[in-house]
């Protein structure tokens, strides 16, 4: 499952920036890159290590081709949504091995992202604002803005945090 959602989160980042980034470079007109990351990046969490390092590695990533990229006037903004009000939960999968226990779980994650989610016009406005500015980062939500500036500010309080369920 880890290798899973690394190549489809990771390496699907790494590979379309690859085709992408050569065609703007050969094209020689400059252009801007967006990666959606996340704002699971910027947070530890114990039960969604895979899916939080891989968008970590996409942050990370998006500010090394940044600065690679610069000289050929093509920008790279990472957008990290946070939860954004789409059909996601219906498509996750749960690792829990008790019926009873996966469905409870999903219970909790639909209430929340029903409570906390962002509609994606949101997202798609923060993303072409950060394209026409070229910012580096976007966050969208509240809880995104405040976990970045945590993760910053105070790493330790981030890495406690980690051991406690979010949902």
């Amino acid at each position: 499952m880890f290798e899973h959602i690394m190549n489809v989160n990771f390496w699907g980042v790494v590979y379309g920036c690859r085709a992408f980034a050569g065609q703007m470079i050969e094209r020689g007109t400059g252009g801007h890159i967006v990666n959606v990351s996340s704002a699971a990046a910027f947070m530890p969490q114990k039960r969604i290590a895979a899916y939080a390092t891989s968008k970590a590695a996409v942050l990370m990533l998006s500010d090394c081709l940044r600065a690679e990229l610069l000289d050929n006037g093509i920008g790279v903004t990472a957008v990290c949504p946070s939860l954004v009000s789409t059909n996601f939960n219906r498509n996750i999968t749960f690792v829990e091995t008790d019926p009873e226990t996966r469905k409870a779980r999903r219970s909790r994650t639909s209430a929340m992202y029903r409570k906390l989610g962002v509609p994606p016009e949101r997202v798609a406005s923060a993303m072409v604002a950060a394209v026409k500015h070229n910012q580096p980062i976007v966050t969208v939500a509240p809880e995104a803005k405040a976990r970045k500036w945590l993760s910053r500010l105070a790493p330790r309080v981030m890495r406690v945090g980690s051991r406690f369920e979010i949902d």
